[in-house]
């Protein structure tokens, strides 16, 4: 697990750059997880998620970024929250993460995870 209780998660076959850092391709960037998603996010079979889990998606405008353009951020709330969207909260913020640009409950965010189980797409390892 990494620092405050957040793990990077690195997918299979994640490329490594020339600093050998591994990152995710481009188009994703790097994930992060708090302890719940985590736990969550590695269970088998795999299930809907608990309130509190926080994943956190880095996007780079280039593949040799070093910093995030924005990040991308869903946050699983009470039951209620946003039934339509299976309780998720989506935000996308500035690269450092000082400054929400947008919030939303539907929109953009839930028209393309919809299709996955409890709007989170991938399986994952812990690393």
């Amino acid at each position: 697990m990494g620092e405050n209780g957040i793990t990077r998660i690195i997918f299979p076959g994640a490329p490594t750059y020339p600093d050998d850092t591994p990152r995710l391709r481009h188009a994703f960037g790097v994930v992060y997880a708090n302890e719940i998603a985590l736990a969550d996010l590695t269970a088998t079979p795999r299930e809907t998620f608990k309130p509190g889990a926080i994943i956190v998606r880095e996007k780079l405008s280039r593949t040799d970024s070093t910093k995030p353009q924005l990040l991308a951020v869903m946050i699983k709330r009470e039951p209620g929250f946003n039934p339509a969207a299976s309780d998720w909260d989506f935000l996308i913020l500035n690269g450092a993460g000082t400054k929400i640009r947008k919030r939303e409950k539907t929109g953009v965010c839930f028209d393309c995870h919809q299709s996955q189980k409890d709007l989170v797409y991938g399986n994952y390892e812990k690393k």
